[in-house]
């Protein structure tokens, strides 16, 4: 497996943070053009990690996943800890409300294996509470 450059990554994570800010910002029309200009990246480095709009946005998405993931495996084991779950995941969702619109054309079993993944987060929380 080839080794990632450090700016690369740096780059990459920029990137993400730039496209949930400007999903977030200005709807799921938002060129990658400026989510590559707010990043402070060229456009030739956006399209280098992310051929469309699209891929994008799933990358942000299944991202949001995995932070769902590691939040719920910080909270078992506390009798509150369904109902921090659930108010992080909504939190997240009005942070990446423009996220939706883009994935609206996602191969659904996609979907429904992100939506597996949420709700064995809550499992072991709801079996606690």
């Amino acid at each position: 497996m080839p080794v990632t450059r450090k700016d690369a990554v740096r780059n990459r994570d920029r990137l993400l943070t730039a496209a949930r800010r400007m999903f977030a910002e200005h709807g799921h029309d938002v060129a990658l053009e400026e989510i590559a200009r707010d990043a402070g990246v060229s456009r030739t480095t956006i399209y280098r990690n992310f051929a469309t709009r699209e891929e994008l946005a799933a990358t942000v998405f299944a991202d949001n996943v995995a932070q769902i993931e590691h939040h719920a495996a910080g909270l078992r084991g506390q009798a509150d800890g369904a109902v921090r779950l659930f108010d992080f995941v909504l939190d997240m969702q009005l942070d990446n409300r423009g996220l939706a619109q883009v994935l609206s054309s996602a191969d659904l079993q996609w979907f429904i294996e992100h939506a597996r993944r949420i709700a064995a987060c809550f499992e072991p929380l709801l079996d606690a509470g």
